[in-house]
C-alpha cells in the first residue's frame, strides 16, 4: 500500500494542460493563421503594385530619353497634309531610314514604311526604340499622336499594366505618363 501512495504523491507535483487550456491554445493559432490567411495576399498585392509603379518610371524615364534623342536629331520631318502638325515621317539620324515613331503591340517602336520596287502594298518594317528587356514586369506601352510646329516636337508617353497581367488592375491601368516638348537641333 505504501508504494502506491509514493506514486500518488509524484503525480502531485506536476502540472499538465487542462482540456479548456489546451483549446484555449488551439483557438488562439486557429485566430492568427486566419489573419495570416489574409494578410499575406494583401501584402503581396501590394508589393507587386508598388513594384509594377517603381518599373513602370524606370520604362517611361527609357522611352522618353530614347523619344528625345531620336526626335532632338530628326531630319527632313514631313507632316501629315490633312492637319500640317501631325507627325507622317522624319529621317533617323540613328537608323538612316525616314521612320515614324509608334505604339505597336504595347511596345514604342520605329516604322519604317516602304512599297516595293514595281509596286504593290507597302511594307512595313519594325525598329524597336528600345530593347525588350526593359519592358518588365508585363508593362506595356502607348504613344499619342506627335505635332510638330516647325521647331518643337509634341507628344504624351503612357506606361501602363493590361488588364488581366495582375490580381489588383481591373482595366489596363497607367502607371506612368510623361507630356514632352523636344526641340530640334537639325533643322
Amino acid at each position: 500500500m505504501q508504494k502506491m501512495d509514493c506514486k500518488k504523491k509524484k503525480h502531485r507535483g506536476k502540472s499538465g494542460f487542462t482540456l479548456i487550456e489546451m483549446l484555449a491554445a488551439i483557438t488562439v493559432m486557429v485566430l492568427i493563421a486566419a489573419a495570416l490567411f489574409v494578410a499575406i495576399p494583401a501584402t503581396m498585392n501590394a508589393y507587386q503594385q508598388m513594384k509594377a509603379v517603381s518599373e513602370s518610371t524606370v520604362l517611361l524615364s527609357t522611352l522618353s530619353q530614347s523619344l528625345t534623342d531620336e526626335l532632338r536629331y530628326a531630319r527632313d520631318v514631313k507632316l501629315q497634309s490633312s492637319d500640317n502638325l501631325t507627325l507622317a515621317s522624319f529621317t533617323s539620324s540613328i537608323y538612316g531610314l525616314e521612320v515614324k515613331p509608334v505604339s505597336h503591340e504595347g511596345k514604342i517602336e520605329m516604322v519604317y514604311t516602304r512599297v516595293p520596287p514595281g509596286g504593290g502594298a507597302p511594307v512595313s518594317t519594325y525598329y524597336p526604340l528600345v530593347n525588350d528587356a526593359v519592358y518588365t514586369n508585363d508593362l506595356e506601352a502607348g504613344l499619342s499622336d506627335i505635332t510638330y510646329d516647325g521647331q518643337v516636337f509634341y507628344l504624351e508617353l503612357t506606361v501602363y499594366q493590361p488588364l488581366g497581367t495582375t490580381s489588383f488592375a481591373e482595366e489596363d491601368q497607367t502607371l506612368a505618363a510623361i507630356e514632352l516638348a523636344v526641340r530640334t537641333v537639325n533643322e
